[in-house]
């Protein structure tokens, strides 16, 4: 009976292995199936169309105007690597402040990369390349385009951003932090007016002027963005987000000084921050609403921006997903 006890054990420690090793060969191969039916790239489309609004005050403070501007713009896409690489292109249109002319935006194509994706940590690296038009009048949009039309630039750029997802469901609040950089590289010689002359060669040059005579700006230049905030899903509505961020961003430039025929240069920066805050609503799994209100200031929020600088930006836009 001893032996016959022991046989039964035996067998059945046996079975229950083998039924554990068949249970884990099915999911496997569940798992192995799932992946190789999944497209090697995931293609996405979406049409959007936004509403600028800038406002201005002049250096008294006092209101002094307003420019409202349309922009239409389609992108195509595609991800592959479970997200961690994206290709996508940018074709659109705007219709200029206080006129009725409708101009052409850069064309855009776009690599971003995400070496490191998880939800508490990002690191995105991207590439855009943007595209001449023809156009002697042309105006430039507000995603860091350039002043002039001719030419393509090459942006790159590099992004950190860490969240930390609150384990509340209502309010259900996120935090973010993180830092953009990006520099700027040109098709074509770039040109300044803007230096300091020092013909006498005895490190006294006057302060840094505009010129008539240009010289090549040769240097690279860096900006370098930081930004913290919150997002808010209060009274567990999922499709309503309320987001506020702080920015401060410093524009590293070249100041040049010709010091008789050479030219030297070091680096300046000048400094602004704003806060932005976002509404945005999905009204279903293809169309969302949006709506990012801007308050810009001089250096880190000393004093509200007036002059020629923008006070004030709104951008409304309507999303659809094709």
């Amino acid at each position: 009976m001893l032996c016959m006890s022991s046989a039964w054990k035996t067998l059945g420690i046996l079975t229950f292995a083998a039924q554990f090793l068949l249970s884990a060969s099915v999911t496997a191969q569940v798992a192995a199936t799932q992946k190789a039916a999944e497209p090697p790239a995931k293609g996405y489309g979406s049409v959007e169309v936004r509403h600028h609004t800038n406002t201005y005050y002049d250096n008294q403070g006092l209101y002094n105007r307003q420019e409202p501007s349309v922009h239409t713009r389609m992108q195509l896409g595609a991800q592959m690597y479970e997200g961690r690489v994206d290709f996508y292109g940018t074709l659109g249109v705007y219709k200029r402040p206080l006129t009725q002319q409708i101009q052409q935006r850069k064309p855009e194509l776009a690599l971003d990369f995400y070496p490191l994706k998880s939800d508490l940590m990002t690191l995105l690296v991207y590439n855009i390349v943007q595209f001449p038009v023809r156009n002697p009048d042309y105006m430039h949009d507000e995603e860091r385009e350039e002043e002039h039309g001719d030419g393509t630039t090459y942006i790159f750029g590099i992004s950190p951003t860490m969240r930390f997802r609150s384990v509340m469901q209502v309010p259900k609040i996120d935090l973010k932090f993180g830092m953009d950089g990006w520099t700027k590289m040109y098709s074509r010689k770039q040109y300044t007016g803007e230096y300091i002359v020092d013909d006498e060669g005895d490190g006294r040059g006057s302060a840094l002027t505009s010129n008539e005579e240009e010289i090549e700006d040769t240097a690279m230049h860096y900006k370098l963005q930081g930004f913290a905030g919150a997002s808010f899903n209060l009274l567990a509505i999922k499709d309503v987000l309320l987001e506020v961020t702080s920015h401060y961003q410093s524009d590293f430039r070249p100041v040049y000084e010709r010091i008789e025929d050479d030219v030297e240069y070091h680096y300046g920066a000048t400094r602004f921050s704003f806060f932005k805050a976002r509404l945005n609503w999905d009204l279903n799994p293809r169309v969302s609403l949006a709506n990012d209100f801007y308050q810009y200031y001089e250096g880190f929020f000393d004093e509200k921006r007036a002059g020629i600088e923008r006070r004030f930006r709104n951008v409304a836009r309507l999303t659809c997903k094709l």
